[in-house]
């Protein structure tokens, strides 16, 4: 864990990207007193919020805040699949088996650093603690000293699975690998392990809908939800299944074969051991596809859920195979081992993208600058270096009491600043995307009429494609019709004062 926790330590370092700024600014307004989806609009289920918000109140409104924040649950995670690995490795093998288990927690440590800034602290990157948890608690021996301890430790399992479903809704595939798991290894009372389980899952959603509903946020929750299930659909993917193998390949690249050859070697040997102690692993990881296969989305973050199973997978898989070759070629295994250790920290085009990211921390660190300005471009969705300079803009021509509108994708600049938003749609990446019903946004339009919001700020360039077409942000304040009244709006009260990066356009309120 000290070694898992120096590898992970430059991620401290790193800024964030588009969705942490959004999560961060959300976090930021629960902490001042907004309520969440009716003050601050998104898609995500709350969780992710309320961790923004916890280390946001502890650290402050600072980038260090989110880091830590995913530096803690990537430990936590670190610490679960150690001890889910270190159930199974006996069965792999019976001599030198100890080493399994830290096989694979440094392994999934070393998986986190080669994500770098954009996919860590994410939804799916908090999630793996509760899933990798839940798996360990249904394969856990009894407690020494509890009293009906065979059903305690499914109930919980449920709730981390409530945990992480509250997380990200798709996470609720689990709910089915757990079962099949308690199907695998509660040979007695198996219906009532699998009802106590769905128990304290059940139990966990009731309460986060019911702290939703004592906050005033559960209609507008379920309006949001109710309207991303029927338009997910209907959005242009770029999604391709061959990315499933494209994504194992870049998260463990040189490993992924080892993992292929020790299994059709363990299948062709009938090594019950290895195959049982790989069922669980496999499970978790077909259940993390699913998940992937249900959001239906291009590579990126979504893809980290399979790590649950990828890395015990593979650390299984990799001691079963060295081994083998320890079996059948003693001279040849402690060299082969060597040689892969080797290029897993310093060849393999994972291991460039841990420098690489390595030498991002040092810098950030050194010349924070210098590091934001190589991070995407102007004609990028995000450009930290220009959220940052809009931000400062805040700070010199507004004060803390105006209101300010961002029609772009920089929810940055409004925490940074501590600035509070006109609208509750912080961001306009999802305008065209169909799960904001036009009424909405015309209910946007008019709360900033009346509002009249000190700075109006529409950033170009900032491209989606929801509708199969470019678009940016202000190219629908130009054309789109259902942005009518805003453009009529800043034409009627505003006048254009600024340009900032050549990414915004700023229009300020007649006097």
């Amino acid at each position: 864990m000290a070694l898992c926790a120096i590898l992970y330590l430059p991620s401290l370092f790193w800024t964030l990207g588009l969705d942490q700024n959004i999560f961060a600014e959300i976090g930021w307004l629960l902490l001042h007193g907004q309520k969440l989806y009716v003050n601050a609009w998104d898609v995500k289920p709350p969780n992710v919020f309320y961790v923004y918000a916890f280390f946001e109140w502890l650290f402050g409104r600072h980038d260090f805040a989110v880091r830590i924040s995913d530096y803690i649950f990537a430990l936590g995670s670190c610490a679960a699949i150690y001890l889910a690995t270190a159930r199974q490795a006996p069965h792999v093998s019976r001599r030198d088996h100890l080493w399994i288990a830290p096989l694979a927690t440094i392994l999934l440590a070393l998986i986190f650093l080669s994500l770098g800034l954009a996919d860590t602290a994410q939804t799916e990157s908090y999630s793996l603690l509760f899933l990798i948890g839940a798996s360990l608690l249904v394969q856990s021996p009894r407690i020494r000293g509890l009293k009906r301890q065979h059903l305690l430790l499914p109930f919980l399992s449920g709730i981390l699975l409530g945990i992480a479903t509250f997380l990200k809704t798709s996470n609720i595939v689990f709910v089915l690998a757990i079962i099949a798991e308690i199907s695998l290894y509660s040979r007695r009372k198996r219906t009532r392990t699998i009802l106590f389980m769905m128990g304290g899952f059940a139990l966990w959603c009731v309460l986060q809908l019911a702290i939703l509903a004592l906050s005033g946020s559960l209609t507008e929750f379920i309006r949001i939800s109710v309207s991303v299930v029927l338009h997910h659909t209907k959005e242009v993917s770029e999604f391709s299944i061959t990315e499933v193998p494209q994504t194992v390949w870049t998260y463990v690249d040189l490993w992924s074969i080892i993992t292929l050859l020790a299994i059709a070697i363990a299948v062709y040997r009938r090594h019950v051991g290895f195959l049982r102690a790989a069922l669980s692993p496999f499970i978790l990881l077909l259940a993390g596809v699913l998940a992937v296969l249900i959001q239906n989305k291009g590579w990126g973050y979504q893809y980290v859920v399979i790590l649950p199973g990828l890395a015990r997978l593979i650390a299984i898989s990799g001691a079963y195979l060295y081994h083998f070759f320890k079996w059948r070629a003693p001279k040849a295994a402690n060299p082969a081992a060597a040689l892969i250790i080797a290029a897993t920290l310093f060849i393999s085009p994972s291991a460039r993208r841990r420098i690489h990211y390595t030498l991002d921390a040092v810098q950030s660190v050194t010349n924070h600058s210098a590091y934001l300005a190589k991070l995407g471009s102007k004609e990028s969705v995000y450009y930290p270096l220009c959220t940052d300079s809009l931000a400062r803009y805040f700070d010199q021509h507004t004060t803390k009491q105006d209101r300010v509108f961002i029609f772009g994708d920089e929810p940055g600049a409004y925490w940074r600043a501590d600035r509070l938003p006109a609208t509750r749609f912080l961001y306009s990446l999802l305008f065209t995307s169909g799960v904001i019903a036009p009424s909405t946004l015309h209910t946007m339009e008019d709360s900033l009429a009346r509002i009249k919001p000190a700075l109006i700020v529409i950033e170009q360039d900032d491209t989606t494609h929801f509708r199969g077409r470019p678009e940016t942000s202000a190219s629908l304040v130009q054309t789109d019709p259902l942005f009518r009244p805003l453009k009529a709006l800043i034409l009627d009260s505003y006048l254009r004062s600024d340009s900032m990066c050549g990414k915004f356009i700023v229009y300020r309120r007649h006097t």
